[in-house]
């Protein structure tokens, strides 16, 4: 704001100057043709530099009233929201307003305020396919270990207990109503001797995402569960209570309430946001 005040501020000082040089040098060029000429082309260059200082006031004026209508973040708790919780694992989708400098929603915001340095990591066109083979049933039991895995590593294992146990109970009811417990073993033993490097690759890019990217995985249907990028709009649609199933919704909230408790943090070494 300063420099562009300090900039007009030149602008005109050097109109003032070249008003006057001319204004000097008129009556010179002009002797011949009469007073009057140079009255009148004197009169004619002050006028047009009370129009162009005019011009520079006006600006002036935009600019101000630009910064002072623009809306600020800093409010209570510096610009964190609700949806900064659990960041960077169990965070919502980053706030583009937040990061262009002007989220007027500022503390209430539901999507996170906090710096996202990594890229997120996708699936490629073919892991895609591989999982949008998978039933519901396979791909819970692809992605539950993974979750487990992620959670111990991350030292969530006992907040993270009352999520995975429902997914669990969820793996258990895809079994029993998609697949004969006839069909069970055999099944597996099929998939595991056709699919089993697909499968592998698999599982190692999936360990690559994070427990809320694993997470998406397991809410989406087995239509729509192989784009990895979808998986974060289906986290984001949870975490913000539009799944239909209620103990999800709850179980995530609870989880990401249980990471800013003082000794939960105290605990695993880590400032959870």
């Amino acid at each position: 704001m300063q420099a562009w005040h300090s900039g007009l501020v030149r602008i005109a000082r050097l109109l003032l100057l070249q008003a006057r040089v001319a204004a000097l040098s008129v009556p010179a060029a002009a002797s011949q043709s009469g007073g009057l000429v140079a009255a009148s082309l004197r009169g004619r260059l002050v006028s047009e530099v009370i129009l162009l200082l005019l011009k520079c006031l006006a600006v002036l004026h935009c600019c101000r009233m630009g910064e002072r209508r623009r809306p600020t973040i800093t409010n209570k708790n510096n610009g964190l929201s609700p949806g900064s919780t659990g960041h960077p694992e169990l965070c919502r989708r980053r706030c583009m307003f937040f990061a262009a400098g002007n989220c007027a929603k500022s503390s209430t915001c539901g999507h996170c305020h906090l710096p996202h340095e990594h890229r997120r990591f996708h699936l490629d066109m073919q892991l895609r396919d591989t999982l949008r083979g998978l039933d519901e049933a396979e791909r819970l039991s692809l992605l539950l270990p993974l979750m487990s895995d992620r959670a111990d590593s991350l030292g969530i294992s006992t907040e993270a207990l009352e999520l995975l146990t429902w997914l669990e109970h969820k793996l258990a009811s895809a079994l029993a109503s998609s697949w004969p417990a006839s069909r069970v073993a055999a099944a597996r033993a099929t998939l595991a001797a056709t699919s089993q490097q697909p499968l592998s690759r698999l599982a190692h890019s999936l360990r690559k995402l994070t427990f809320s990217n694993l997470l998406g995985l397991a809410l989406r249907t087995t239509s729509s569960a192989s784009d990895g990028r979808q998986s974060n709009e289906a986290l984001g649609e949870a975490l913000g209570g539009l799944v239909a199933d209620g103990p999800v919704q709850h179980a995530l909230e609870r989880l990401r309430a249980q990471l800013t408790k003082p000794d939960v943090q105290a605990r695993h070494g880590r400032p959870w946001q």
